[in-house]
């Protein structure tokens, strides 16, 4: 009965979700009040000031990088063709030997380095897709990376014959050494400016913050005191015949008055009985310890022991969106940002505000229809004075050996972002610059390319947009030929 009343209250709020023209609303033309804007402008002056007076701290250095062939072969013998590429073979040889072979020239790979799920250190060597049918990539671990001197050297995957597919080998021939550049001081500033306003040693979440659940069916401190809090309220049950509308409407109304007086039943009934702090106070050590906050008790601690033991409840709790439409993701990183920002947490606030902007939440399902109206709120980061080129080039920027917390923004997400800025016009000189730039390694240069292919898709007015995607497309023979190549013969494709 439980499980179908969050159905309905979920059903409910999805329903007001598809009614409402923005996302929040708000009483100011921003996310938040102007007293609370006021408060994060001078944080944002003295994050600037800091800024200025340093020096450079460190150099960057791009991905590592090469260009190569991609060959996918389906074969009997692929543990013979690949003693014949561990021998030697050349990309030549091989091409004229296996006729059959699919092959795909002149990619540019990419080596990425992460930690799998398993906790082992893996390297990958990947393609940049263009479309969904041009994206290929190879895992290895760090004891089998390809050497640095990699041009004419091959590196392959056997894929065994199973139940559903046969055997194949596939893998990349490299035609230059693998590489890395060094990135200018423009591009070094703008990381390190996005490492100034984006504390690299917070994080929006505590260690132990785990997901809400409810169907926890033990008792804890926590159930035993929200239990004990609804029942000296009254807070209404929902109804168990779930199917009269009039019932459950009465419920929805009483609930609703229930929030609005229950503080004061407990301020004049409660309160004066001895031990409920204690047993908040109890409540409020179990979840911080174990990640078993709810809305509630958040709620409470705010009123009755501070708006700071309130947000780290909230960081304790993580939100899983159950599917495209639920905005309850959203509306807690919205809600952490808000609070954090009241009380000037200003690591914690910039934080969940640009995850709301990159739309950084887990979901079990995410529909594109649901996507266009989850708002970026440039505006707001605009309005405090930030440098917004420098930070959203800044966490746009790929680079070797990243802080373990830096920020990396969504290049979809960011372009959209950029399309509603009131420095649009300097975001898109700034990233056709990048895209010329020789100084600036391959990967970088076709992400900023996608960074202007997405704001001139996100413009709203179609006019306006055609325009931009024309402009777009033009600047693509900024980049490297290679690029030019496939991005030109993906849109004869289409």
């Amino acid at each position: 009965m439980k499980s179908m009343a969050i159905f309905l209250l979920l059903t409910l709020s999805l329903f007001r979700l598809g009614h409402s023209q923005t996302e929040f609303t708000s009483d100011s033309d921003f996310l938040y009040n102007q007293s609370t804007m006021d408060r994060l402008s001078l944080i944002v002056d003295s994050l600037n000031i800091r800024y200025r007076s340093c020096g450079y701290e460190r150099d960057y250095l791009s991905l590592p990088q090469a260009m190569g062939h991609y060959f996918y072969l389906k074969t009997n013998h692929a543990h013979e063709i690949a003693k014949e590429m561990d021998n030697g073979m050349s990309f030549e040889d091989f091409e004229k030997k296996y006729k059959k072979a699919t092959i795909h020239q002149d990619h540019l790979i990419v080596q990425f380095s992460y930690v799998n799920y398993k906790g082992d250190s893996v390297l990958e060597y990947s393609t940049i897709a263009i479309n969904t049918y041009s994206g290929f990539e190879i895992a290895r671990t760090p004891k089998n990376a390809m050497p640095v001197e990699s041009a004419g050297k091959c590196m392959y995957e056997i894929n065994e014959k199973g139940p559903y597919s046969d055997e194949n080998i596939r893998g990349f021939f490299f035609t230059t050494n693998i590489e890395q550049t060094k990135l200018n001081e423009h591009y070094a500033g703008q990381i390190q400016y996005a490492d100034c306003m984006v504390d690299t040693t917070a994080s929006m979440y505590l260690k132990n913050a785990d997901y809400e659940r409810y169907s926890d069916t033990l008792p804890t401190p926590v159930t035993r005191f929200i239990e004990y809090v609804d029942r000296e309220t009254n807070r209404p049950t929902y109804p168990e015949n779930y199917k009269d509308t009039n019932l459950v409407k009465q419920y929805y109304a009483g609930n609703r008055l229930w929030y609005e007086e229950r503080f004061r039943i407990i301020d004049e009934v409660l309160i004066p009985k001895k031990g409920l702090i204690d047993s908040l106070n109890g409540a409020i050590a179990y979840a911080i310890e174990n990640g078993k906050s709810n809305e509630d008790l958040e709620q409470y601690a705010g009123k009755y022991h501070s708006k700071d033991m309130m947000l780290n409840l909230m960081r304790s709790r993580k939100v899983m969106g159950q599917c495209s439409m639920d905005d309850r993701p959203r509306m807690h990183a919205k809600e952490i940002a808000e609070l954090s920002a009241e009380i000037a947490n200003w690591e914690v606030f910039l934080r969940s505000h640009l995850d709301l902007m990159n739309d950084r939440f887990e979901r079990m399902s995410d529909g594109s229809y649901a996507q266009p109206r989850r708002q970026t709120y440039i505006k707001e980061l605009e309005a405090l004075d930030i440098n917004t080129v420098d930070l959203l080039l800044g966490i746009s920027l790929r680079y070797q050996d990243p802080h373990p917390n830096h920020y990396f923004g969504s290049i979809s997400r960011l372009g959209r972002a950029l399309s509603e800025s009131s420095k649009r016009d300097q975001f898109i000189e700034e990233i056709k610059a990048m895209c010329a730039d020789t100084t600036l390694d391959d990967f970088n240069r076709v992400l900023a390319y996608f960074l202007l292919l997405n704001q001139a898709h996100h413009r709203q007015e179609d006019s306006e947009k055609e325009m931009a995607m024309k402009d777009a497309y033009d600047s693509v023979h900024l980049l490297p030929s290679h690029f030019v190549r496939r991005f030109e013969a993906a849109r004869t494709k289409d």
